[in-house]
C-alpha cells in the first residue's frame, strides 16, 4: 500500500498527479466491453495495487429497454472480477448480463470516493473511461473523431516506481486503445476557487476536448486543457 498524507498537511485538490489522456482510435475495441476492459485492469494493476487501500467503480449507463431509459443502479461495484461483471458489455449495447444498456462513462478510484472524503485526500490513482458517442445526437454522431476517451491519473507522491509503472500503464493504454492522440500532464487534482477548487481531475470528462463539442469540429487541443500537458508520443523519447 502507499503512503497516506493526512488532509491537514494538503488540502484535498492540491494533491500532484502525472495524468495520461487517450483518444481512443475509430477501430479500436469500445474500452468498456468486458475483454477490453480486462486488457486495461491488467495494464493499470501495477499502480492500484500501490494505493492505500482497494478500488471502486462509479459507473454511469442508461437501461434502453425501459421507457425514458433511466440511469442504471448496479449497487456497490469493487474493482475485480466479479465487479466488472456487473457493468461491461459483453457486446457494446449489451450488458455481460444480457441487459441491453448505453454506456456513458465508469471510473476507478482507489481508494474508493467515500474514503477520499473521509481521509480529506484525493485519489492515489484515478481511470476513466467515457462513451463520447453517448453525449451525440444520432444525425452529429459521424462528426465524432474519436468515439472513446481513456484518463488515468498516478498521485506523484507515491514513489519513483509507481511513477514508472504508471508511464508503463500509459503506454499500455495507448496500444489498447489504439489511440492516434495522447497527452500527459502534471497537474494538480484540482484548482483552487471560491473557498474550494474547481477543474477536478474527474471532471475532465466532461469538458472540452474530452466531451466533444456540440457546435465545431472535433478537434482536441492541447490549448484547450488547463496545466503543463504535452503530447504522449513527445514524453515517450
Amino acid at each position: 500500500m502507499g503512503p497516506v498524507q493526512g488532509g491537514s498537511e494538503l488540502n484535498f485538490h492540491e494533491r500532484e498527479y502525472c495524468v495520461y489522456a487517450f483518444f481512443a482510435g475509430l477501430d479500436a475495441p469500445k474500452p468498456w466491453l468486458h475483454s477490453t476492459w480486462l486488457s486495461i485492469v491488467e495494464a493499470t494493476s501495477a499502480v492500484f495495487n500501490a494505493a492505500r487501500d482497494h478500488g471502486a467503480v462509479r459507473c454511469t449507463q442508461y437501461d434502453l429497454a425501459s421507457p425514458n431509459s433511466p440511469a442504471i443502479s448496479f449497487g456497490r461495484i469493487g474493482h475485480n472480477a466479479r465487479g466488472a461483471a456487473k457493468w461491461t458489455h459483453e457486446t457494446d449495447g449489451r450488458l455481460v448480463s444480457g441487459s441491453q444498456a448505453r454506456f456513458q462513462s465508469a471510473e476507478v478510484w482507489a481508494p474508493n470516493w467515500n474514503a477520499c472524503v473521509r481521509d480529506l485526500l484525493a485519489a492515489d490513482a484515478y481511470l476513466c473511461v467515457s462513451n463520447r458517442l453517448a453525449w451525440a445526437r444520432a444525425p452529429d454522431s459521424g462528426a465524432i473523431r474519436f468515439p472513446a476517451v481513456c484518463i488515468f491519473a498516478v498521485a506523484t507522491d507515491l514513489g519513483e516506481q509507481t511513477r514508472q509503472d504508471g508511464r508503463r500503464a500509459g503506454a499500455s493504454l495507448s496500444s489498447i486503445l489504439k489511440s492516434p492522440l495522447g497527452f500527459v500532464g502534471v497537474r494538480p487534482w484540482g484548482f483552487a476557487s471560491l473557498g474550494g477548487f474547481t477543474d477536478a481531475i474527474n471532471d475532465l470528462e466532461l469538458v472540452e476536448p474530452f466531451r466533444p463539442p456540440l457546435r465545431s469540429r472535433d478537434d482536441p487541443s492541447l490549448s484547450m486543457l488547463r496545466g503543463n500537458w504535452t503530447p504522449f508520443r513527445d514524453s515517450l523519447s
